[in-house]
């Protein structure tokens, strides 16, 4: 399959990267060929789910359709950005939440994005400037919604089992599930402002890395395991270290290959 290429344009304006020569798959287009799944599949079949295994196999479709389950740069030490830890809790939580504890798309952007550990990779938009950005992006979105670029805004953009035919508008006190938040960090994952292509490539993964365990520890200790809060902090603190570690190891693979 040949990747559509898309681009970045300044450095936090909406666009995907070209990222094709480093064989990113995020762009390309089209349902999943083997399956014939579609974003409606995985929007409905999160919204059916009951059972652990149930969600996990949801979540496995929207990994796919989305194609956030590669990673985003080839020198990241580990084949996505999501640790199965994390993946986990995610899922538990879009399972077992309760819609009062979904954080506000306000609230998961600023959560994530002034994280301390990427103080140098955040963004400069206001929650309401993202908000903006990605409902312009929304109509051609929900015209190819199978396209995986796409499917991760169609994801983010409606509750699972409620995809419209017709893009919503989203708002800053829009109420995202785990896999809308996910889908989220993902996106701005996408979008990390650009130095060179190659260390773009590992901030990025890591923007994706921390944005993912980020928003799982906060749906944990909301909805704490059995053994307590403790066990969310301690998944969070083994995955952060995890990806930073791996993000060194990219940023100097970059280095040693003269890309950055």
């Amino acid at each position: 399959m040949i990747c559509r290429p898309y681009r970045a344009f300044t450095a936090v304006a909406v666009g995907c990267l070209v990222l094709q020569g480093l064989f990113l798959a995020l762009a390309c287009g089209g349902n999943d060929d083997q399956t014939g799944l579609t974003t409606r599949n995985v929007s409905d079949a999160l919204a059916a789910a009951t059972t652990d295994r149930q969600m996990s196999d949801a979540f496995t479709g929207a990994f796919r359709i989305t194609q956030s389950d590669r990673a985003i740069s080839p020198f990241f030490p580990y084949g996505a950005q999501t640790p199965p830890e994390v993946r986990a809790q995610l899922e538990t939580a879009q399972l077992r939440a309760q819609e009062g504890a979904y954080p506000t798309l306000a609230e998961a952007y600023r959560t994530v994005n002034d994280h301390p550990l990427l103080a140098g990779i955040r963004f400069a938009l206001t929650a309401d400037q993202l908000v903006a950005r990605i409902n312009a992006l929304l109509p051609a979105a929900y015209a190819h919604p199978n396209e995986p670029a796409n499917a991760v805004l169609v994801l983010l953009s409606s509750r699972p089992g409620e995809m419209p035919f017709v893009a919503p508008t989203l708002a800053t006190d829009t109420r995202l599930s785990p896999i809308q938040a996910f889908m989220l960090t993902h996106y701005l994952a996408t979008q990390v402002p650009t130095r060179s292509l190659c260390t773009n490539l590992c901030d990025a993964a890591y923007y994706a890395a921390v944005g993912a365990i980020t928003v799982a520890y906060g749906l944990c200790v909301l909805n704490p395991p059995v053994g307590g809060a403790g066990v969310c902090n301690t998944i969070r603190d083994s995955a952060l270290n995890l990806a930073s570690n791996a993000h060194a190891a990219c940023l100097e693979a970059c280095h040693n290959q003269g890309g950055g």
